[in-house]
């Protein structure tokens, strides 16, 4: 993973883009430095991205043309040109700043909300019978422009959970889908621009793993395979890992480490059966949270992962479900 590759579009509804950041012309393209923040929930996925020194022509234009999404990608010259989506999101706010005499910067607010709109706000109301399946369709429908829900994942278990007596709901669409998914024991995610309802078991089940370190016993070292930086640690709250950046992963990703090589860093020292705060017995772990900071400037470029063991992940929702809606 070396060779740095990064990206940067708006884009307006129509589809039309404007790249700002190009890593084919590299060193001939703007400066650009950001961080971003993932989260499992509802609490917005945050991107802030700085670009230094835009023409006046380009900075008027991403003020009054209409661009209404960012596109971050990322990738490694040693892996081709294949460059992954690190942030789709919503602008919300741009400002332009004079830093010196010689250095200008345009500061960037975007969120992630999952195709929703911020002022995206759903209200119904559902008689006995009527599973969550329905109502999940109903709240992505009227929460995206034109009913389109393409990018909206839903567990076919949601059928599996009903409306008791009756049910009203009104609030923030996405706030809505995670009530859904809270009551179904089931795992609402919202990720560049698409969402999804899984339930914890198709998490834990999904094939594809980031290997982050693999034991050759007959060295008896451990290879780092995935840009993994210093020491995993486990601390009271979970498993904490620094790595490169990889687009691959994600929150509810899978990750797989030699639990050999983690610092356990608890009160006591000793790993409890608390959730998030054991080693997997097999070293495979959900993410649940991630931070990071990029750039094309040769600067420090990292992720910050907190994970969970898949052990106890499952236990995590199935304790928290609703089963009075439960069908029979």
């Amino acid at each position: 993973m070396y060779g740095r590759q990064l990206d940067v579009a708006f884009v307006k509804e129509n589809g039309e883009a404007l790249v700002v950041v190009n890593h084919l012309n590299f060193p001939n393209t703007y400066q650009c430095r950001g961080t971003f923040e993932r989260f499992s929930g509802t609490e917005c996925d945050k991107l802030t991205l700085y670009i230094y020194n835009l023409s006046a022509a380009i900075r008027g234009d991403l003020a009054l043309g209409g661009y209404t999404t960012i596109v971050v990608r990322w990738g490694y010259a040693d892996e081709g040109e294949i460059l992954g989506d690190l942030f789709l999101g919503n602008i919300q706010r741009l400002i332009y700043q004079k830093v010196d005499e010689v250095t200008t910067q345009v500061v960037i607010y975007v969120y992630d909300t999952g195709e929703f709109k911020a002022t995206s706000f759903f209200s119904g109301t559902y008689a006995n019978g009527i599973n969550f399946y329905q109502i999940a369709e109903e709240i992505g429908r009227q929460g995206k422009e034109e009913g389109n829900i393409e990018t909206i994942q839903l567990s076919e278990k949601l059928k599996d959970y009903a409306v008791y007596g009756s049910k009203s709901m009104f609030g923030p669409s996405d706030e809505m889908l995670n009530e859904v998914a809270e009551e179904s024991g089931l795992v609402y995610q919202k990720a560049n621009n698409s969402l999804l309802i899984l339930s914890p078991d198709e998490i834990v089940n999904q094939s594809e793993i980031t290997v982050f370190s693999v034991y050759d016993e007959e060295t008896g070292r451990v290879e780092s395979r995935s840009g993994m930086i210093g020491i995993p640690k486990l601390t009271d709250t979970g498993l904490e890992l620094e790595c490169l950046i990889n687009t691959k992963i994600m929150v509810y990703s899978l990750i797989q480490i030699n639990n050999s090589v983690v610092s356990i860093e608890q009160e006591g020292a000793i790993p409890t059966a608390e959730y998030g705060a054991a080693l997997d017995p097999d070293g495979i772990y959900v993410v649940t949270q991630i931070s990071g900071e990029f750039n094309n400037t040769g600067d420090e470029a990292k992720m910050n992962i907190s994970a969970v063991a898949r052990s106890v992940f499952v236990d995590m929702y199935n304790s928290e479900s609703d089963v009075e809606n439960q069908t029979v």
